[in-house]
């Protein structure tokens, strides 16, 4: 009889999306943008107490991590979605 496999965090892979997306603000992000495109400032103002710092850098790690994708339009002022 072999002994029992001890699991350690790094074996767990739903772990990693669990911590990437676990945060304050990354679930909330996420499933305002489930009902379509965003605008950075329609966003800021749907979620209550987040900083544009703290927006920034949430849908940053969301696009390195491909959950989000942000589209540039050539427009005059530079308009963007995510």
């Amino acid at each position: 009889m072999s002994p029992a496999k001890i699991y350690t965090p790094e074996d767990c892979k739903i772990r990693e999306i669990i911590d990437r997306v676990g945060d304050k603000w990354s679930m909330l992000v996420l499933n305002i943008l489930g009902d379509g495109p965003q605008r950075f400032s329609a966003l800021r103002r749907a979620i209550e107490g987040i900083s544009q710092r703290m927006l920034t850098r949430t849908l940053r790690l969301l696009e390195r991590d491909g959950l989000v994708r942000r589209t540039v339009y050539p427009t005059v002022p530079p308009q963007a979605e995510v």
